[in-house]
């Protein structure tokens, strides 16, 4: 209840300072207790009272209240930003408007790396008498990367948007019918982008928002990992050589493990254009072995190698834009009984 509407006419003798006025420690009011004329102290001012044209008018049929944003729940003046001269404490301004229905006031979510950002909110609900319809969120990027954006524990429809740095500029949207999960996921400059999220209709609903970025397979520290290689083939279907922001996706790198010795055939095929195939050692540094056969020939390299992690790179030839898949498989040592090679059916002819 604002203290502001409360006594703009309220007779001086019958103020009741229990009900219409308060205080606590800090306060600048001060009054004394009782139902009898009141008399107000300004502590910031350090007048005896404040019953001036400048502080606050009082009459005998009424009394005008020229403070600004004294209410119920906090009983303190919003003052500017200074210094009491009481307690010598640092006065800051309340802020008024925590609202992040709007894209100038949204939620800052900081920065976005290798850790997982989760916020839990909800949406469709009313705020003070209004239908709260959007909630924004920004967050920044300190260099380009892969960003996962996913909109998830819904029980009822909201739809999520990413605008770009201009705050206006919208660069992907999904909205997916019912309470289904949205995600977006996009590779971004680096810099600061802003997120929606709204519901739909008049749907209200609890939500998880989660932020990640994505390792860079163009590097070999982001390489992506395809597992351990053993009885089953591992395969991976990607495309090399187009853009990705504003760089050329160039290089692919992916890490593999394999739990004993053993020979490994590695194939690059379903070419469209060049692309070549390097194999690095476990310090993910030595080239052990490569195969760059000319325009869009399969590649192959096979290689008996030692228990541990190795490392392959699809690389791009040139300009050239393709789709390619990558697969890995090991080969049975015919030097065991598991891995004996078979020679087929012996019959009238003679196996060689």
């Amino acid at each position: 209840m604002e203290i502001n509407s409360l006594l703009t006419t309220v007779e001086l003798d019958a103020i009741h300072t229990d009900n219409d006025l308060f205080s606590t420690p800090g306060d600048k009011i001060h009054y004394s207790d009782s139902s009898e004329p009141v008399l107000l102290e300004n502590y910031l001012t350090l007048k005896d009272d404040i019953n001036s044209a400048d502080d606050l008018f009082l009459s005998q049929d009424s009394l005008v209240v020229e403070l600004d944003d004294i209410s119920r729940n906090s009983a303190s003046v919003n003052n500017n930003q200074g210094t009491d001269p009481i307690t010598g404490e640092s006065i800051e301004p309340r802020s008024i408007n925590n609202s992040d229905n709007s894209i100038k006031t949204a939620t800052n979510l900081g920065e976005i790396s290798s850790e997982k950002l989760i916020k839990k909110e909800k949406i469709g609900f009313k705020e003070g008498g209004k239908r709260d319809k959007y909630d924004y969120y920004s967050f920044t990027l300190p260099e380009d990367t892969e960003v996962s954006m996913t909109l998830d524990q819904l029980e009822k429809n909201a739809n999520l948007h990413l605008f770009d740095e201009d705050s206006k500029t919208l660069l992907e949207k999904s909205t997916r019918k019912g309470k289904k999960t949205e995600n977006i996921t996009e590779y971004l400059d680096r810099g600061t982008y802003y997120l929606r999220v709204s519901n739909v209709g008049q749907a209200q609903t609890s939500y998880r928002l989660n932020l990640e970025s994505i390792p860079d397979d163009n590097t070999i520290d982001g390489a992506n990992d395809l597992g351990k290689l053993s009885n089953k083939k591992l395969t991976a279907k990607e495309k090399i050589g187009f853009k990705e922001g504003s760089k050329q996706d160039k290089y692919d790198y992916y890490s593999f493990t394999l739990p004993e010795d053993t020979e490994v055939s590695i194939t690059l095929d379903k070419l469209e254009k060049n692309a070549n195939l390097h194999l690095f050692d476990e310090d993910n540094k030595t080239v052990l072995e490569r195969s760059t056969r000319k325009g869009k020939k399969t590649e192959n390299i096979t290689e008996y190698l030692d228990r541990g992690t190795y490392y392959l790179r699809v690389s791009n030839v040139g300009q050239a834009q393709t789709s390619y898949r990558l697969n890995l498989e090991s080969i049975p040592d015919d030097n065991t009984i598991d891995g004996a090679n078979d020679l087929g059916k012996l019959s009238n002819k003679k196996l060689t």
